[in-house]
């Protein structure tokens, strides 16, 4: 049973409106900005009405995958694969820097030291669904020493509400890590653990869609042109410049195996 129910999917392309998705992490001021021109390029090379569709909350972004309402979605690894698995979208391109996390906490705090320090305490983390928090329990086997996660979106924010004293750990993706300003809290940080390699974001199409349509859309996307524009939203994504490249049947499989992360929200088979 998944937390936030499930809705059988719905063919909902049989309009001229196809909606495209990020993560509802990327605040919808920014979100507009970020993909107006890859909107544009959609419209243009398809002959279709592509538009952004703002995420209220992750609540219901979250029953939005799952309903099918999103014609091109871009997500991270492990909302891909379990998007995948459930037969629900093709991913067609990934963001090919590869990524992986920190976790921090204030030089001032003198009890926790490793992972199993943070059991019961509370943990700064990314917006629902992220992927760090989530492989971050992962690698904690006793639930009973698992931290409460507060999920900050914006990862300066996140750093100032640890620094704050509003929890006693953070997680936060390596490059803005290593980016952060003393006037972000940097010289107050110490580094508790270090992720190992993770795949990078990317970017999925509706199974739904008429065959010529979602082949025009995988190559506009993955095009030279497509590709440009997208650099932007791979940095607000994760903070990596990183160009987006067409998947592979290796690609995809590294995806379905991070889709356990998300069973919490999935119902996967």
């Amino acid at each position: 049973m998944t937390l936030w129910g499930w809705a059988s999917p719905q063919n909902v392309y049989a309009g001229s409106k196809y909606q495209v998705s990020i993560p509802p992490a990327i605040d919808a001021d920014t979100a507009q900005a970020l993909t107006a021109d890859l909107l544009d390029l959609l419209n243009k090379n398809t002959g279709q009405l592509f538009l952004l569709a703002p995420a209220s909350n992750p609540l219901s972004y979250m029953d939005n995958l799952q309903s099918g309402r999103f014609t091109v979605v871009f997500e991270g690894p492990h909302v891909l694969g379990a998007l995948s698995a459930l037969n629900l979208m093709q991913p067609v391109g990934i963001f090919s820097q590869n990524q992986s996390y920190v976790v921090v906490v204030s030089k001032r705090d003198n009890d926790i030291y490793q992972l199993s320090d943070l059991a019961g305490k509370p943990l700064c983390t990314g917006g629902i669904p992220d992927l760090y928090s989530l492989h971050l329990l992962g690698q904690i086997d006793n639930p009973s020493r698992e931290p409460v996660l507060l999920p900050v979106a914006d990862h300066r924010r996140r750093i100032r509400a640890l620094i704050n004293g509003q929890c006693q750990a953070a997680t936060i993706q390596t490059t803005r890590y290593l980016t952060l300003d003393p006037a972000d809290g940097f010289d107050d940080l110490r580094i508790i653990h270090q992720s190992s390699t993770l795949p990078g974001f990317g970017v999925a199409i509706a199974n739904d869609l008429p065959d010529d349509l979602g082949a025009n859309i995988t190559t506009t996307l993955t095009s030279g042109e497509g590709r440009r524009i997208a650099r932007s939203l791979a940095i607000a994504l994760t903070g990596d410049d990183a160009p987006l490249v067409a998947m592979n049947d290796d690609r995809l499989e590294t995806l379905i195996k991070l889709a356990d992360l998300v069973d919490i929200y999935f119902n996967l088979p």
